[in-house]
């Protein structure tokens, strides 16, 4: 899973990374959201560095029973797309998107490359 594209028009730096996704669902799906959680190294803001767990509302108190896995799978793509430095769980990943977006976007790209790639 890649994302569209960046903030703002400007390129993303998760570009050609392909990310890999555990999604679990329990007896309470739909009801209750699936399990998500990125098997690759992501370094985002909003992705707990060490499990992989994204930090997004919509898979908490905002979930919906008529959302489908496909609405899932665009969540964290629009996760990627769209980081947000003041909720974080990775707060390194928060600081330096807070303090100026090309170092983010230098070290998120330096990441993918390493940990994203085929």
């Amino acid at each position: 899973m890649a994302p569209a594209g960046g903030r703002e028009g400007r390129p993303s730096p998760y570009t050609g990374g392909i990310f890999r996704l555990s999604i679990k669902l329990d007896d309470t799906y739909p009801a209750n959201p699936p399990a998500v959680k990125f098997l690759t190294r992501v370094w985002h803001p909003n992705i707990h560095l060490e499990d992989g767990k994204p930090c997004a509302d919509a898979l908490r108190e905002a979930w919906k029973p008529t959302w489908s896995l496909r609405d899932v799978l665009s969540f964290m793509r629009d996760l990627l797309a769209a980081p947000n430095g003041s909720d974080c769980v990775n707060s390194e990943a928060g600081r330096e998107l807070l303090e100026g977006v090309e170092v983010f976007d230098k070290h998120a790209a330096e990441e993918t490359s390493k940990y994203a790639k085929e």
